[in-house]
């Protein structure tokens, strides 16, 4: 019986590989930092436990557009299917394993700071301003956005 198991994450990019496969297909493997924090009434601070690390993999046109827009240290919300990637090590010839998430959509979290989206605009639509966090004019917005 084969299934896949989907799960949505949360946390910190902690580092970013891209490369391009030799079929052409662009690839990131992003691993994503989880702080395991819990209050100590004592010291009244929070402190952390410990650190969970994922390996997400980004394939095709995501990959592209997750190069030109995250950067080491954002907070992002990740979404895909867990699965087990297992190798033989060279050295040893012990048999490895490591769990992945094959990412099938992933954003930059709003929580800590706002984010400053410009599309392109549609001709021939009425418009409406849109003013950025700061308060400047950004573009305008399709009417049918209202």
């Amino acid at each position: 019986m084969s299934s896949n198991l989907s799960t949505s994450i949360t946390g910190n990019v902690a580092k970013i590989d891209a490369r391009i496969t030799s079929s052409g297909d662009p690839v990131i493997n992003l691993t994503v930092a989880s702080d395991h924090r819990r209050y100590d009434p004592q010291t009244k601070e929070w402190a952390t436990d410990s650190t969970t690390f994922l390996e997400c993999n980004i394939w095709g046109q995501l990959a592209k557009n997750v190069k030109n827009t995250i950067i080491v240290g954002d907070t992002v919300l990740v979404t895909g299917n867990l699965h087990t990637n297992e190798w033989l090590d060279k050295e040893t010839q012990t048999k490895r394993s490591k769990l992945q998430l094959k990412v099938e959509s992933i954003g930059l979290s709003l929580q800590w700071r706002p984010l400053d989206v410009r599309r392109p605009e549609k001709a021939g639509n009425s418009s409406m301003p849109v003013i950025s966090p700061d308060g400047r004019p950004l573009r305008t917005a399709s009417a049918s956005r209202r």
